[in-house]
């Protein structure tokens, strides 16, 4: 079977932090996916990698808020301009999309917005994508809301697997995590 062509060149040039890898794996998964969930988007690096490469819908959760162990960047970003700035900036990305409902976000705290999903839409996801906060207690919040949302054989995947806080709660939750291209995991539920 062939590769689908990925093309993260959208996602390149919005803000953040993914790398080109990483953007590349997330929209691999992406093509191979009908109904996502990300959780955090900041301003839309990876929602694009997500969007331009699945036939099916991606949810996005944010607040826009920030979270207390936000990285510094983050919070004074949010701080100074404002959340309605960002989530306008991440809104002037995605217009298309929104408009056609391939992507809806969901503004509410992640957990929130999980929960929010599975009463409204279900167990029916293929891919669920945490990049949110990066906490110890705030990624195992993530991990239990979200995992209820997959479908059986759905992947479970994250950013930042350096951070201490995404590491701990992922190889204390999961013995069976993939490692995947630079700082992302993955496991299958």
């Amino acid at each position: 079977m062939n590769s689908p062509a990925i093309n993260v060149s959208r996602s390149e040039v919005i803000p953040g932090w993914m790398t080109l890898h990483e953007l590349e794996w997330l929209a691999l998964q992406a093509s191979r996916s009908y109904m996502i969930v990300e959780l955090g988007c900041w301003k839309g690096r990876s929602t694009a990698a997500l969007v331009d490469h699945t036939p099916g819908t991606v949810y996005t959760i944010d607040s826009f808020e920030g979270g207390i162990s936000t990285e510094d960047i983050v919070r004074i970003e949010v701080e100074s301009r404002g959340k309605d700035t960002i989530r306008n900036e991440f809104r002037s990305s995605f217009v298309s999309e929104l408009m056609e409902n391939r992507l809806k976000l969901v503004e509410m705290d992640t957990v929130s917005g999980c929960e929010y999903l599975l009463h409204t839409v279900g167990p029916c996801f293929d891919l669920v994508f945490i990049d949110g906060e990066h906490s110890y207690e705030q990624v195992r919040a993530d991990i239990q809301a979200s995992r209820r949302l997959l479908k059986p054989g759905g992947l479970l995947s994250g950013h930042d697997f350096w951070m201490d806080g995404v590491f701990r709660a992922v190889t204390e939750t999961f013995e069976d995590y993939q490692r995947e291209v630079d700082n992302i995991w993955s496991v299958r539920v």
